[in-house]
This record gives C-alpha cells, structure tokens and sequence, in this order.
C-alpha cells in the first residue's frame, strides 16, 4: 500500500465545530515548522512549494488538505526526514512542544505593513466577523443533520439482530486475523479524517487511500447500523494483536469511524453508504449491507415513507452547511486581499531556504 503522496485532513468542519487531529498527526514527528500569520500571508504557497521541492527529489510526501478551501494546503509532511511544516493559525491552532529543539515558530506577521493592515480596519473586522458567522451556521446545521440521522436510527435500532451484528463482526475479525496469537508489543494508532464537508461539498480521499488494499469490505447501510461499531472493534484488536492502524473519522461525527486500515494485513474496511463518496469500486470488494443483514423486512417497510422524509431532510441540512462554508470561504478571500496587499513576499525565499535546509541525521542525502 506504498504510494509516494498520501492525502488527508488532519482537521474539518464537523456537527461539533471544527475538530483537530492535528496533534495525533504531528506529535510522532521529529521536527516541525509551524507557520503563524493571518489570511493571505503565504503560507499554504509556502507548503505546495516545500511540497514540490521535496516531490521532486523523491521523498514520500503526506499532504494536510484544508477542509474549508479545498484549493489551499494546511500541511506537509516529509515522511523520510520526519519533518513537518503546518499553518499553526486558527482554527486549526499548533503549538509548539518542545521550542527550538523539536519545533520552530515562523512568524510570517513579521513580513507584512500594519499601517496597510490598519487603514482597513473596519472592512477587516467585518469580514472577520461574517466568517465566523457563516462557520457557526454551517455547525448548527451539520449537528441538525447528525440529529437527524439518529432519529432515523431509532425506528429501527431497538429491532437490529445484535447476535447477526456479532457475527459479522467474529466472521471479519477470524477473516482478517487467521493467527490470532500476538505480535509482540500493542499496535499503534493514527486519527486523522479521509473526508471532508468542504465549499464543495463532500470530498473523500477513500478511495486513494484504500485502492491498493489487497482486501477491501465495504459497509452498506443506514444510520445506526453498527459499521463504526465493528469498524472499531476491528481496529482494536488489530492493535492488540500487535499491528499499526490507520484510523480515519467520519467528517460529519468524529466520533465514529469512516475507514480502518491495516497496513500490515493489507486490508481496509470502509463505510461506503450515502453521503459518504467512494470514487473508485473493484470487483473483488467485499459488500456487506448492514441494513439488509441486520434489520427485520417488516420493520424497514413499515417505515419507508419516513425514512424517505429523514433522508431528504439530512441532505438539505449537509447542502445548507455546504453553503454556508462557501460564503465563509468567499470572505476569507476577500479578507486574504488585505493581507497580500501589505505583505512583503520577498522574505519568503529565506523561510524557504531555512526550511529546505534541515536533513534528519538518517537522510540519504
């Protein structure tokens, strides 16, 4: 499952707000460069070029994708030099650890003209706050949708056959796992999200990050059908028998799971059911529908017109939110304007240059 790029989002827009996984995605690093400074400072140019340098000399790179402006970069990740560079402002706030040893503040407020800045104060300001506006309008609709998912959940979760859920689950674990005996020391985790609620709408990186799994089981079925359940089950045996996994969040409930990887068994187990988007389908997938298996016929026909009515009303409450980082997103732009107005770019060939020049001791150059 070796792939020279590797994209993610280590943060997203979420029923919750936005949720970060940026500290699970950097702490394993052994140096990072966080990058401090307002819109349009230059610092998701200032990533896609570290990116190239580094993409060009062969390196396996991991991208941080920006769930709010898909066209924007939030981080690199060097996988060979284990080094990081990552846009440190908010909402997606990093902090150093370790200052000056592990890692490195680079003040980019320190190239721009605050007299330009200040002349435009109130038009600053005012966009700042209908961002902020627009951002917390799109989270009181994406809750509104995960309230409404449960409420489909709940006509039919009191008559889910839980022994059929059970064994599902045994079946993909004895599936995954023939030697059940350990392999030596607990397995680690990674969290991060492979999709996004984006301006765009739905963006999913599932399908690249699973398309070289020898073995793939795609999770069909409603709302409350326990794939995060046996997803996590999944994962945490993997991790007690002693295998690494790579666990990716549901963008809309971070507290549930999308995708599971084990890279070592080269495996994957992946929700597939609407509204999360898998672009690439093999023949040999594994489809297990989860609602078919699990809940009785008479139950899922005696509540079709309203889980009709549940799921139109879920994407008009996604679309809604869509909508709403959109605007939050045209404004960030024109807010960035001000910004690109009072910056002096010339200093960034030297952020540049003191980036590229850190070598991790190990490196083959």
């Amino acid at each position: 499952m070796n792939k020279k790029i590797k994209n993610i989002f280590a943060g997203g827009n979420t029923k919750d707000g936005f949720h970060s996984f940026y500290k699970d995605v950097l702490s394993p690093l052994s140096r990072l460069f966080i990058l401090k400074g307002g819109p349009g400072t230059g610092k998701s140019s200032l990533i896609k070029k570290i990116g190239r340098f580094y993409k060009d000399k062969g390196y396996t790179l991991t991208f941080l994708h920006c769930s709010s402006d898909t066209e924007s970069l939030d981080g690199v990740i060097i996988n060979e030099l284990s080094l990081g560079v990552v846009d440190g402002t908010a909402p997606h706030i990093v902090d150093p650890e370790i200052p000056g040893v592990k890692d490195d503040i680079i003040n980019l407020g320190d190239f721009w003209d605050r007299d330009v800045l200040i002349q435009n104060k109130n038009e600053i300001i005012r966009l700042k706050k209908n961002i902020n506006h627009y951002f917390n309008t799109a989270y009181k609709h994406l809750n509104q949708s995960s309230l409404l998912q449960k409420n489909m959940a709940n006509l039919y979760a009191p008559y889910i056959d839980k022994a059929m859920v059970k064994q599902i689950k045994d079946k993909l674990i004895s599936m995954t796992f023939e030697d059940t005996s350990k392999n030596g020391n607990k397995g680690k985790e990674s969290r991060s999200f492979a999709g996004a609620i984006t301006p765009r709408g739905i963006v999913s990186f599932a399908g690249e990050l699973t398309d070289k799994a020898a073995k793939r089981v795609l999770l069909l079925g409603r709302p409350g059908t326990n794939k995060s359940t046996i997803m996590k089950s999944l994962a945490a045996e993997a991790v007690l028998l002693g295998y690494d996994v790579e666990l990716y969040h549901c963008a809309l409930n971070p507290q549930k799971l999308d995708v599971v990887i084990i890279p070592q068994k080269q495996v994957a187990f992946i929700d597939a059911s609407p509204p999360h988007k898998l672009e690439t389908k093999k023949a040999d997938d594994i489809l297990i529908d989860m609602f078919a298996l699990t809940v009785p016929r008479k139950i899922a026909n005696n509540n079709k017109d309203e889980i009709l009515k549940l799921q139109e009303d879920i994407i008009i409450q996604i679309d809604t939110a869509r909508n709403n980082i959109r605007n939050a997103k045209d404004n960030h732009k024109k807010l960035e304007n001000f910004y690109i107005n009072a910056m002096d770019f010339s200093k960034m060939d030297e952020v540049f240059q003191q980036i590229i020049s850190y070598r991790e001791t190990n490196s083959s150059e």
